[in-house]
């Protein structure tokens, strides 16, 4: 009899109806809410970590590309401003030229007796 009794009690706890399940669930788990949170925010966090991360690799990539591209732009600055020194230089000896009354003399022949 006394493993009647025990098998009829099983019986009992073995066949739990729908909504009790469901609850019962839910009381189990509950308790692993504080571990929910705790996985959410270290998401969070890597989440967030990896932004920036990005972030900091993209300004890092603008200013290396502006650093080149102001240093090619002084490059050439320098060449114009010289340019420019040369042609304005070339213009005060063309008119120190023809106010002295020199003859402007060829280029070829220049040329000529330099070879």
């Amino acid at each position: 009899m006394d493993a009647l009794t025990n098998t009829s009690t099983m019986t009992v706890y073995a066949k739990p109806s729908e909504m009790e399940s469901g609850i019962a669930i839910w009381v189990r788990i509950l308790p692993l809410w504080r571990y929910g949170i705790w996985f959410g925010a270290l998401f969070l966090l890597i989440a967030v970590a990896i932004v920036v991360r990005l972030d900091v690799q993209r300004l890092q990539m603008d200013l290396d590309r502006n650093d080149r591209l102001s240093s090619e732009a002084m490059i050439i600055q320098e060449r114009l401003d010289v340019e420019l020194n040369v042609r304005t230089r070339l213009g005060a000896v063309q008119v120190f030229s023809e106010e002295s009354g020199l003859e402007r003399a060829p280029t070829r022949r220049v040329l000529d007796g330099v070879r």
